[in-house]
């Protein structure tokens, strides 16, 4: 029995492909190019995830942390030293 499932679906007037978790109903990554998520899908259908059961706290967004070298170039130009 298949663990995951590979759809795609149209975000805004863009394709993705999904990596749809059966067993939990989650998606679990998008993709840009079918083949990815092909390949990322059969990666998990032989062991490299959860065995179909991918908890929640790794499906939530988290924040990426901002980068102070850009700040820094910003803050720069606009006070005119850069």
């Amino acid at each position: 029995m298949r663990k995951y499932d590979v759809y795609a679906v149209n975000m805004d007037g863009d394709f993705m492909w999904e990596v749809y978790e059966i067993e939990s109903e989650h998606v679990i990554d998008r993709f840009f190019f079918e083949d990815d998520a092909i390949k990322a899908a059969r990666f998990m259908e032989s062991g490299g995830a959860f065995s179909g059961w991918t908890p929640t706290f790794f499906l939530r967004p988290v924040a990426a942390p901002r980068d102070i070298n850009l700040e820094f170039n910003d803050l720069a130009t606009e006070v005119g030293i850069a």
